[in-house]
Parts: C-alpha cells; sequence; structure tokens
C-alpha cells in the first residue's frame, strides 16, 4: 500500500534568502488585482521589446493563477532576454501547473544552468525532476541547493521526498523531521514521514507522525490508510479498524489496504469485515490475497451440524364405510312395506311369497 509522493501537493510557504539575478525575486510579486494587472498590459503595449516588463507581467498571471497567460507572458520576456535566468524559472512553473511535465523540466534545467549559484533555480529544478520521476538526479540537485541555502525548508521538504521515491527511508526522515522543525505545518511531509518511520521500525514515532498528518488534512485517505497499518503493526487492531473505516470512507481502497483491512478483522474475530474484505479483493483481482483470507474465514466460521432426519409421516388407518340403502317411497293409501331383511311373525322373512 504505497502512493508515489506528489511534489505538487507540497505547497511553497517559503522563499529563498537570496534575491534572483539582476532583478531580486520580490520585484517581480505583483498582487492580483484588476488595477496591477491592467498597468502592466498597458506597460507592455507601450513598450513591447522590453523583457523586463514582459517578466512582470508574466509573474503576476502567475501569482494571479492564470498560468497560461503566465506561459504566454514568460516565453515572450525569455525571447527577448534569453539569458535572465527568472523568465526560465517562472516559465518552467507555469509550464508545471498546466501539467507538461517534459517542457517544465526543460525550461528548469535552463534556469539552473544560467544561475547556479541560485537556490531557488535548483529547487524548482529538484522538484520537476520528482515529478518526471527522477528522484535519484533530484537528491543531488536538491542537496546542492540546502549548501546555498540551509534554511531554506521548501528545500528539505523536497530532499525528503526525493530519498523516500528512492526508498531511502533512513534519509528521508532526517530530511523530512529538519524541515518540519521550520514549517510543521505540512500534512503531506507529516504522513510520508510516518511511512518512514513506519518501514525503519519506529512504530510509536510512525503512528504520532501519521496522527498529525491527519490532523492536518483530515480528508487525506491515503494518510488514514498508513495510520491504519501503523496502528495494526504495533497490535492496535481498534484504532487500525477505525483507521481503515475512514479511509474507506474517503474513497481510498486499494487492494493493499483491503488485505490488511482482513488482517485486522481476523485479530478481532470479525468475521463480517473479513467477508467484505474477501468480496472486496476478489472484485479488485487480487485472487491469491483474497483466497489466504478466505482460509482463515473457513477456520473462523463455526463448523455446520449436519441436518437431523425428518420424522416419519404416520398415515391414518383407512376408516370403514357403512353401505348406505335408500329408502323405498311411501304411495299414500298402501301400508309401508316390510323392511328388507326383517322377520315376520313365524319366522318368515318378508319380501316375497314362500
Amino acid at each position: 500500500m504505497r502512493l508515489t509522493a506528489c511534489a505538487s501537493d507540497f505547497a511553497d510557504t517559503s522563499t529563498p534568502t537570496a534575491p534572483w539575478g539582476r532583478v531580486a525575486r520580490r520585484e517581480f510579486v505583483t498582487k492580483p488585482g484588476g488595477e496591477s494587472l491592467s498597468k502592466l498590459e498597458l506597460a507592455v503595449r507601450r513598450r513591447p521589446m522590453d523583457g523586463q516588463a514582459w517578466g512582470k507581467l508574466a509573474e503576476a498571471y502567475r501569482e494571479s493563477e492564470q498560468f497560461e497567460l503566465a506561459a504566454v507572458a514568460f516565453t515572450q520576456a525569455t525571447r527577448l532576454e534569453p539569458r535572465e535566468s527568472f523568465f526560465w524559472w517562472g516559465l518552467s512553473l507555469a509550464r508545471a501547473e498546466q501539467g507538461e511535465k517534459k517542457e517544465a523540466l526543460e525550461c528548469a534545467r535552463i534556469a539552473a544552468r544560467l544561475a547556479p549559484e541560485q537556490a531557488a533555480a535548483l529547487v524548482n529544478l529538484g522538484r520537476q525532476l520528482l515529478r518526471s520521476a527522477l528522484p535519484h538526479e533530484a537528491i543531488a540537485v536538491l542537496q546542492d541547493a540546502i549548501r546555498r541555502d540551509p534554511g531554506w525548508a521548501m528545500a528539505r521538504g523536497l530532499l525528503g521526498l526525493a530519498h523516500y521515491e528512492a526508498e531511502q527511508y533512513a534519509a528521508a526522515a532526517e530530511a523530512l523531521e529538519a524541515s518540519l522543525r521550520i514549517t510543521p505545518d505540512q500534512p503531506v511531509l507529516w504522513a510520508r514521514l510516518g511511512v518512514c518511520l513506519d518501514e525503519v521500525g519506529r512504530p510509536a514515532a510512525a503512528i504520532h507522525a501519521l496522527r498529525t498528518a491527519v490532523f492536518h488534512s483530515p480528508k487525506d485517505g491515503w494518510a488514514w490508510g498508513r495510520l491504519g497499518k501503523a496502528c495494526f503493526h504495533v497490535g492496535d487492531h481498534q484504532e487500525a479498524m477505525k483507521a481503515f473505516d475512514q479511509a474507506v470512507a474517503l474513497g481510498f481502497a486499494p487492494a493493499g489496504l483491503w488485505e490488511h483491512f482482513g488482517k485486522t478483522a481476523a485479530a478481532l474475530g470479525n468475521v463480517a469485515g473479513l467477508e467484505r474484505a474477501c468480496c472486496e479483493l476478489r472484485r479488485l483481482n487480487a485472487p491469491a490475497v483474497a483466497r489466504d483470507l478466505e482460509r482463515v474465514l473457513r477456520q473462523m466460521r463455526p463448523p455446520q451440524q449436519p441436518p437431523a432426519p425428518a420424522a416419519a409421516a404416520v398415515v391414518p388407518a383407512p376408516r370403514r364405510v357403512e353401505p348406505m340403502v335408500p329408502a323405498l317411497p311411501t304411495v299414500p293409501g298402501m301400508a309401508s312395506p316390510p323392511t328388507l331383511g326383517a322377520v315376520g311373525p313365524g319366522g318368515h322373512r318378508g319380501g316375497g311369497d314362500e
């Protein structure tokens, strides 16, 4: 149950301490607003060959999250001043926001090559390398960025994510802890830290980190799932089941989670929960895991008693029915005939002459 760390989920709440190139970064930051953008747009119309004017407009678009316009303006700025690393940095960020990973990485490489002394250029390059699934290259770049700006939490956090992606959990935990000491309100980093601590055999610290993650981001189903797994590892099955239920309720329910859900249910003697896990694993095409849990389920179910034989039905004896003799009709003025079989005077039977 492993999720690839997404660097885009890690908000850059800090800024590099050193200014950027010929123009400090703060000079480019423009608060979003109609008046400021109107003035900057007017400036590029009056001076269309001024790369700095295009750069300021592009950064204003980026700050106001108009990334498509920002990419257009930054592209124009790089054409007019191709040696200005800040423009390539901004273009890389705008491309990344539009999901253009390859173009974003290419621009980030140019920015870092033009300004290798700038920590921000190196951090952005490390970030784009992470997004392109190149964690080992990202580690080297981010370590260089930290040497240039040791107090930048963003750089240390991304370094931790890079180590996490490379499955270097001890180094990842060290970098993530260093970042969180500076900016502790980062649920993505807390969640990854919890996983790393769990992997290196520090379950109590892992549970604390994962609880902090879900406290800051209660709708993160992946973090809830990892919290459940960490609780399962220390034998706290009640808390593990609560965390798994929360993850499923939030829509995070891969096969790995259902496997641990089933194991937790088995430990609690919860037959219904184990049955549910087996059904979900079959649905998710994980038959091998489902078979293992189904064997446990058969052992948990009480043996079925054979049904008792049915009692033989008692058939009542047939009842004898006496034949009915119809009565003879009575004719007015005539004596009633003697009854058949009746004995008359003298011992003779009626019904005829002798």
